[in-house]
C-alpha cells in the first residue's frame, strides 16, 4: 500500500447517475439520516424533487455537505430498488479493496474529519454553512492494513449494531403508540382536553448549556449535537424551556420532529434549550403523557398540523391553528385506561433514547481512539 493515499485514489465521488430513467424511486434526503442510522425512506413515483440525484448502491458513503456538525451522514445498507439520495449528500463509492467501506466510513465521520469539515464550511459564501467534494477527495487516508481495519470495524461495528437495535425498538414502540390510536375513530379539536400549550421563556443558569434547534432533531427523540450557549450569550430563538412530562414538535410544516421528556428526563430539563421553532405541550392530568406522546408522534398528527399550518415561505402552526387539530377522541375513562396500557412504553422510550446516547459517547471515544 503506498505511503500516501488520498480518498480520490481509491473511490469515486459523486459518480455520474441517470435519475430520469426511473419509473419511481425510494428517496432518502439528509434529514433521513443521521449519525450513520437511517430514519427513513420516501416512495415517490412522480414529481420527484430537483434534488433527488444521487443514484445509490449498497455499500455507498453519504456524507451531508451542509451544516456538517449535524451528522446526517450514512453508509448504505438496505438493498432497494431504485434507490436514490439528495445532492445535499457527497457520494463516496470505493473503487479498491485496499479499504473496507465501513473502515472508509468510520474515517470519513470520525470528529476530526467532521471539525474540518465544518471549518471549511463556516467560512463558506452561502446562506448555510457547507463545503464541496474536493475537501473529502483530499484527505489522505491511514496507512493501515486490512487486519487492522477488520479489527477496528468489528469493534466500532459492535457498538453501532446495539445503537441500531435500540433504535429499532424505539420505531416499534411509535408504530405501537400510533397504532394505539385506531381503536378511537371519532375525531375532536385538541382544543377539547385544554392542553396546556409552554409559553417561551427560559430560566437564568449559570455556565453553559446547550441548544437545539429543529435541525437538532430528526424522529422520535433523536438527537444530534446542539450548539453550546450562556445565558448572555445564545441565538434569540434560544428561549425555550424543557420541563419534565412534556411533549415537543417542531411547528414547521413538513417536519419530522418530535421530543418526549419523561420525569425521568432530568439530562435534558437540566442541560438544555430548545429553540421557539418547538412547540411544547404540558401533560395534565385530562392530557397524559401517555396520550399526548401518541398524539404528537402518530402520522396523523403531522397531516393535522400541515393542514393547520399557515404561511407561506416557512408555513407552520400558531398556537391558535393548533388548537384546531384534530385528534381521537377519548372519554375519561378511556384515557385512565389509555395510561394505564401505555404509560411503561413512553418510559421505555426515555431509557432507550439515553441509552443510544451513552452508546453514541462510546462510538466517539472510539473514532478517537483510532482516528
Amino acid at each position: 500500500m503506498s505511503s500516501v493515499v488520498k480518498v480520490k485514489d481509491i473511490a469515486y465521488i459523486n459518480p455520474k447517475s441517470n435519475i430520469k430513467r426511473f419509473e419511481y424511486i425510494h428517496y432518502i434526503e439528509t434529514s433521513s439520516v443521521y449519525d450513520g442510522s437511517l430514519l427513513s425512506t420516501q416512495f415517490l413515483d412522480h414529481d420527484y424533487p430537483s434534488r433527488a440525484q444521487r443514484e445509490l448502491s449498497q455499500g455507498d458513503i453519504l456524507i451531508s455537505s451542509v451544516r456538517p456538525c449535524l451528522k446526517h451522514n450514512y453508509l448504505v445498507k438496505v438493498n432497494l430498488d431504485n434507490l436514490v439520495g439528495s445532492s445535499g449528500f457527497i457520494q463516496i463509492r470505493r473503487k479498491s479493496s485496499q479499504y473496507l467501506e465501513q473502515y472508509l466510513y468510520y474515517f470519513l465521520t470520525s470528529e476530526k474529519n467532521i471539525a474540518h469539515y465544518d471549518i471549511v464550511a463556516n467560512f463558506s459564501q452561502t446562506a448555510f454553512p457547507t463545503f464541496n467534494k474536493d475537501l473529502i477527495e483530499e484527505l489522505v487516508l491511514p496507512n493501515i492494513s486490512l487486519e487492522e481495519q477488520h479489527h477496528i470495524v468489528n469493534t466500532i461495528g459492535s457498538v453501532d449494531d446495539l445503537i441500531e437495535n435500540y433504535q429499532q425498538e424505539i420505531d416499534k414502540i411509535c408504530e405501537l403508540l400510533d397504532k394505539s390510536l385506531l381503536q378511537f375513530p371519532n375525531r375532536v379539536e385538541i382544543s377539547s382536553y385544554n392542553p396546556k400549550i409552554i409559553k417561551s421563556g427560559i430560566e437564568s443558569f449559570f455556565n453553559s448549556k446547550e441548544y437545539l434547534d429543529t435541525s437538532s432533531v430528526e424522529g422520535v427523540n433523536n438527537i444530534s449535537v446542539g450548539e453550546k450557549i450562556t445565558i448572555s450569550k445564545r441565538p434569540s430563538r434560544a428561549n425555550m424551556q424543557p420541563v419534565k412530562n412534556s411533549v415537543w414538535f417542531a411547528k414547521m410544516k413538513g417536519s419530522c420532529k418530535k421530543l418526549i421528556i419523561t420525569a425521568d428526563d432530568s439530562d435534558l430539563t437540566n442541560h438544555y434549550i430548545l429553540s421557539t421553532g418547538f412547540q411544547g405541550l404540558l401533560a395534565t392530568k385530562e392530557l397524559p403523557l401517555s396520550l399526548l406522546s401518541a398524539f404528537v408522534i402518530s402520522k396523523d398528527f403531522d397531516v393535522q398540523r400541515d393542514l393547520n399550518s399557515v404561511g407561506t415561505t416557512m408555513a407552520g402552526i400558531n398556537n391558535e391553528t393548533f388548537m384546531k387539530m384534530l385528534v381521537p377522541q377519548l372519554s375519561a375513562q378511556e384515557i385512565e385506561k389509555f395510561d394505564k396500557k401505555y404509560s411503561p412504553l413512553v418510559k421505555l422510550l426515555s431509557q432507550r433514547r439515553k441509552k443510544i446516547a451513552k452508546l453514541k459517547t462510546i462510538k466517539q471515544q472510539l473514532l478517537q481512539k483510532y482516528f
